[in-house]
């Protein structure tokens, strides 16, 4: 446990945390942060320097803040792979997914927030950082969600959010479209 200054004006249910950060270890291949143990490809290295080297002139202006190319390339991209109609207003571009993720907790987070553990370690801790109460819903003992169960549970609770990850990490299960109509339309 971290122990903060006394006169830090930190709130109450943060006191308790120690500041994240993922073991720096050596390896050939450090999984627990996500890296590539491979360098990239000459190739790949020159066309970035020659991007930046395009685009450096306009480096002091911020991008785009609605992100229209990122996220009208991304929906050609989706809909080529799986014959769906998405539009850039269906898609949401952020500084990653936990940023995401705070979004919604602090947008529908009134009430608890429901999450099938074991998965994605930063939702109980965005559900504390924003006074929302976290509820520990069950996995099946292979660590794939049974679905009537996981029903039964949001009925149960009645949370504000509930988060359903597919695939799930860190078990890899996952959850079919179907799956999850079937869930919402159990519990709306």
């Amino acid at each position: 446990m971290n122990q903060w200054p006394t006169w830090l004006p930190l709130r109450q249910n943060l006191r308790e945390l120690s500041p994240y950060g993922a073991p720096q270890l050596p390896a050939d291949a450090v999984m627990n942060t996500n890296e590539n143990p491979y360098p990239p490809s000459p190739e790949l290295v020159n066309a970035i320097a020659a991007r930046v080297a395009h685009v450096a002139l306009t480096l002091n202006r911020y991008p785009d803040r609605d992100a229209t190319v990122l996220r009208t390339k991304l929906a050609e991209f989706i809909n080529g792979l799986s014959g769906t109609n998405v539009t850039s207003k269906n898609l949401w571009a952020a500084n990653g997914s936990n940023e995401i993720i705070q979004s919604l907790f602090m947008a529908f987070g009134g009430g608890a927030a429901l999450g099938f553990t074991p998965s994605y370690s930063m939702h109980p801790l965005i559900a504390k950082v924003t006074q929302v109460q976290w509820l520990n819903g069950s996995r099946r003992e292979d660590f794939t969600l049974d679905i009537d169960s996981a029903i039964s549970q949001i009925q149960r609770e009645k949370p504000a959010l509930t988060f359903i990850t597919t695939p799930n990490n860190p078990t890899g299960s996952t959850v079919t479209i179907d799956e999850i109509e079937k869930i919402a339309k159990s519990t709306s």
